[in-house]
């Protein structure tokens, strides 16, 4: 697979339209590898990429698909694109279809729908691997456009003529860089943070049912956390010992007291009760009496 990063387009070569052409060392057989975002960002010094991605062979059964969906497979087979990567997969083929269709509509034959579909897949493949500004990612789209357009190997192959050129950098600019800043932030990380008011419990909302039996019961004195209610207490109850003493005894005072007047009372009553019930037995005689002597002189 042969793509290039922006830090491979630094030094100027003459002769190639003032290109950023010239190529470092040459990495043959596996390439390195950096994972970002929505794929792989392969950093290659062979900056052509005519059949880098899609093949001669790619191409025609490209060609030879018969729906939307064989189609989206078969680029996603091409370009790498990791189906298991969610929404961004889905993006990444949406994307590719996009740009397969555009060189479809120009009737473009392999080399050209191969190198279009290469240019792009590198410079998003870039901005989200770098976190490129727009601008930045312009320039190295016009690049690469540019770096296929002249047919001046190795550092040029022309691809594109000038019309071509044009109609690809406006297609760009109408597409992908028209909606630059969603193909970013479709990559940036994002956190959800849920802040919620908690009132701070000493005691557990729901305490741990269990049940208990007389091993379980314990002299609270013997509680070191208890102590100090237990010293206060023992002041207390001796203080309070001493006015219930203090009220016993007052209380059976006065009681003695009470009884001693109710006795008297009592014994009053007895007296007065003794003297009218000898009274009134003297009053019924003499009455009886005075009666059977009243019957006497009658007869």
């Amino acid at each position: 697979m042969l793509v290039v990063g922006v830090g491979a387009l630094k030094a100027r070569e003459p002769g190639c339209g003032g290109v950023h052409a010239r190529a470092g060392r040459v990495l043959m057989g596996k390439v390195s590898k950096k994972k970002a975002g929505g794929g792989a960002v392969l950093f290659d010094s062979r900056l052509i990429l005519t059949f880098a991605d899609v093949t001669r062979d790619d191409y025609d059964a490209l060609r030879a698909a018969e729906n939307r969906f064989s189609v989206k497979d078969l680029l996603a087979e091409c370009m790498r694109v990791n189906v298991d990567e969610g929404f961004h997969a889905l993006i990444l083929m949406d994307f590719h279809l996009a740009n397969y269709i555009f060189c479809l509509d120009n009737s473009w034959n392999a080399e050209k729908t191969s190198t279009t579909l290469s240019i792009f897949k590198v410079v998003h493949e870039t901005a989200i691997a770098q976190s490129l500004p727009k601008a930045k990612s312009e320039d190295l789209f016009r690049s690469l456009v540019l770096k296929h357009s002249l047919q001046r190997p190795p550092y040029c192959i022309g691809v594109f003529d000038s019309h071509e050129c044009e109609q690809l950098m406006k297609f760009g600019a109408a597409t992908f860089f028209q909606h630059y800043d969603m193909y970013v932030y479709a990559y940036r990380a994002r956190y959800e943070v849920d802040i919620k008011v908690v009132q701070p419990r000493l005691v557990p909302e729901h305490l741990l049912c269990c049940e208990f039996d007389e091993s379980h019961v314990c002299d609270p004195r013997s509680v070191p956390e208890l102590a100090s209610f237990f010293q206060k207490l023992e002041g207390d109850t001796e203080a309070f010992g001493g006015i219930f003493d203090h009220a016993e005894r007052e209380e059976t005072k006065k009681v003695t007291k009470e009884g001693a007047v109710s006795t008297i009372i009592d014994q009053a009553v007895d007296e007065v009760l003794d003297k009218a019930t000898h009274k009134l037995s003297d009053m019924t005689e003499t009455y009886v009496s005075q009666a059977k002597g009243s019957t006497l002189k009658s007869s």
